[in-house]
């Protein structure tokens, strides 16, 4: 989910093409992060944007952009550019890990098929990810609220806390069905029901 971007800010999104394995396999053993880079969708996006992107889909981040990453409680990523990780390919080794990777074209109206103002019915298998604001109620459950802008305060039965732009607050069930106010923004995270 798209925090922040500057004017002309945008993500890659899925290959635009076909791409063969020795290919992929090319650019990941060579580095070629710039082919690599070129052969995928380029996607513009602005701040309230939500986009999905399924398992296995190569995807980057543009400069300029502040998101809220959001996935299921693993860390299986497959890393196709080398940032200094020696096991970017989950120690499986790279011929075996790139398997995993959706080489197949994604037309623009499929790409489009995962995004909006929030995330695709897709998503909803594996968690979820809503936009509250002040006045909002949340029904009892856990979750992880990460304030995007504005303060304001989390109240439940017995106690109320101050939430403002950049605090991360993890929510116990216990808790309670709870109640935002003031000016305050958070995107509320939670695991699929």
């Amino acid at each position: 989910m798209i925090v922040s971007a500057r004017p002309g800010a945008y993500v890659h999104l899925g290959f635009a093409r076909d791409v063969e394995t020795a290919e992929l396999a090319g650019w990941v053993a060579a580095q070629k992060t710039d082919e690599m880079l070129a052969a995928t969708n380029r996607i513009p996006v602005a701040a309230g944007d939500a986009i999905l992107c399924p398992a296995g889909l190569p995807h980057a981040i543009g400069d300029g952009i502040l998101l809220v990453e959001i996935q299921e409680p693993t860390d299986f990523s497959v890393l196709l550019e080398n940032f200094g990780v020696p096991d970017g390919h989950l120690g499986l080794g790279y011929d075996l890990a790139l398997e995993c990777v959706d080489r197949g074209a994604w037309s623009p109206s499929r790409i489009e098929s995962l995004r909006g103002a929030s995330l695709p019915a897709a998503a909803d298998e594996f968690f979820s990810a809503r936009r509250l604001r002040g006045g909002d109620k949340l029904a009892q459950g856990f979750s992880v609220l990460v304030a995007v802008s504005g303060a304001g305060r989390l109240t439940g039965a017995g106690f109320e806390l101050p939430v403002r732009l950049g605090d991360t607050l993890l929510v116990p069930y216990a808790a309670g069905p709870l109640r935002l106010t003031g000016a305050v923004e958070v995107i509320r995270l939670a695991p699929a029901p």
